[in-house]
């Protein structure tokens, strides 16, 4: 038997290859083939996790809105056969099982509509942001001649021939009209705009809390209200929309509009309580007529909103006999006012 043995050379130079370069080729042939070996791998689960990053959110905003149709259509299945259940004996485990499925399905349609709200919110905020950084070089800056002045009715005034505001809340609405009027968008103009609102307090103020933060207005709005609205200055406002009374020939359209722009502004949350404050402000005969419509609407339960009993006097039709268009109607008193007048004329 014979063995084939590779006997290394001892001495002089080792053998030469064809090619000079396949001592340095070698290595890449080795990586070529593991390259190779693993081209064809299956993905791990960690890479199919991984969303594509290069959507737009325009886009996403169209493919949720497209979930958000289709899991309705889900819902609408899941209430028919609810109701079909429900038609056959609607105290059986089924009936109330369906019932069940449908209302979880429910609340998962609510919180995909606050997602998708939240997120388009997001960007669109931050969209115009970064349109104002690409764009501030490109276009002529305007400066509104008509920009409020921040100065606050009881306090000391800086401007004198300007007009104090009630609230901070005003003043803010009054400089998002101005600058939606001149066609300025609030998000790359306000950091530009809002300091020349301001006096050299202010402005100090404003640098240090809000500049230079890369802020939305959304974001600057309540910060603004929050240091020049102080609880105190809340309280009495407050005080004012407790002490709000509707006058003798203001319509109920009117009282309506100026008592929520009161409340507003004293920061008051909309509840039962504040729409029972609203209602004892009527007037006596207004008060009268939208009762009966209140009584019949609501029956037994109370109101969880202000703008329950305002539709409510709205619709009541009150204010044909004291509309400004019907003058010969508007002479009518009711007793309450009648004797009021009686009195202050005999007292005078």
């Amino acid at each position: 038997m014979s063995e084939n043995i590779a006997i290394e050379p001892t001495g002089g130079s080792p053998p030469q290859s064809s090619s000079p370069d396949s001592s340095l080729m070698a290595p890449a042939t080795q990586l070529g083939t593991m390259a190779s070996k693993y081209a064809h791998s299956e993905a791990t689960p960690m890479e199919e996790d991984i969303p594509p990053v290069s959507q737009k959110p325009e886009d996403v905003a169209r493919k949720s809105l497209d979930m958000i149709k289709d899991m309705k259509k889900q819902a609408l299945l899941l209430f028919a056969t609810y109701m079909n259940s429900n038609k056959s004996d609607p105290d059986s485990p089924e009936t109330m099982q369906a019932l069940s499925l449908y209302k979880e399905f429910e609340q998962k349609i609510v919180a995909a509509k606050e997602a998708h709200k939240s997120m388009t919110s997001l960007f669109e905020d931050r969209q115009d942001t970064k349109d104002c950084g690409n764009n501030l070089g490109l276009v002529r800056l305007v400066v509104p001649n008509d920009l409020p002045v921040l100065q606050l009715r009881g306090e000391a005034l800086w401007r004198k021939k300007a007009d104090p505001f009630d609230s901070a809340y005003d003043f803010c609405n009054t400089f998002e009209t101005v600058l939606h009027a001149h066609g300025l968008t609030l998000n790359s103009n306000w950091e530009r705009l809002l300091p020349l609102c301001m006096n050299p307090e202010q402005v100090s103020w404003c640098r240090e809390a809000l500049m230079d933060k890369r802020y939305t207005w959304k974001e600057v709005r309540p910060i603004v209200l929050d240091h020049f609205d102080t609880p105190y200055r809340k309280f009495l406002l407050m005080v004012e929309v407790g002490s709000m009374r509707q006058a003798p020939y203001e319509s109920n359209r009117e009282y309506s509009n100026r008592f929520q722009k009161m409340r507003r502004e004293a920061g008051m949350e909309d509840g039962t309580q504040l729409a029972v404050t609203y209602f004892a402000s009527l007037k006596p005969s207004v008060k009268t007529v939208a009762q009966v419509a209140i009584s019949s609407h609501l029956g037994a339960k109370l109101p969880v909103s202000i703008n329950q009993i305002i539709d409510l006097v709205l619709a009541s039709g009150e204010d044909s006999a004291f509309s400004i268009k019907n003058p010969h109607k508007r002479g009518r008193l009711t007793d309450e006012e009648q004797s009021s007048r009686s009195s202050l004329t005999s007292s005078s």
